[in-house]
């Protein structure tokens, strides 16, 4: 619960940032925050909608769509947007998908398909792996505001 206030923050901070700084690539041939914001919004909205609801005890649940395929069809989704648009979705979904985990007791096992495999995963497990993606896209942020020596806006 501590990362998602944390993440929560982050976010509201960079919505304080100028759209060209959130629309500006961290690297070339990289994305920008605002996609990197919008690929972990779709991101949400896929466990929101496909694999929360359908957990329970011993379920086994299909494979995550492919990860490139994914994340450019996130891309094309928010081309139009404007970053402030994307980010402040983003803070709404993010609620969301607290809530959907919240509704789902830890000890809970279920598997998730990966490859020829079905692999067992707690609700606790998932939050991880999803806590730990966030936490790279994050560093990204951050390092380059810091290369560009823009302050991560303060609360």
């Amino acid at each position: 619960m501590q990362h998602d206030a944390f993440i929560n923050d982050e976010v509201t901070r960079l919505c304080r940032l100028n759209d060209t700084t959130l629309s500006s690539p961290l690297a070339p041939e990289k994305w920008s925050i605002k996609e990197i914001i919008g690929h972990m919004y779709y991101w949400d909205c896929y466990l929101c909608e496909h694999v929360l609801p359908y957990i329970e005890e011993s379920v086994s649940l299909p494979e995550f769509p492919n990860h490139d395929e994914f994340n450019q069809k996130a891309m094309e989704k928010i081309q139009r947007r404007s970053p402030k648009e994307v980010l402040q979705q983003f803070l709404r979904q993010r609620r969301k998908l607290i809530t959907a985990f919240s509704k789902h007791p830890d000890p809970l096992v279920f598997t998730i398909r990966e490859g020829l495999e079905d692999v067992p995963y707690t609700i606790e497990q998932l939050r991880y792996d999803f806590l730990e993606h966030d936490e790279h896209h994050l560093l990204q942020i951050r390092q380059f505001l810091s290369d560009r020596s823009v302050d991560s806006p303060k609360s």
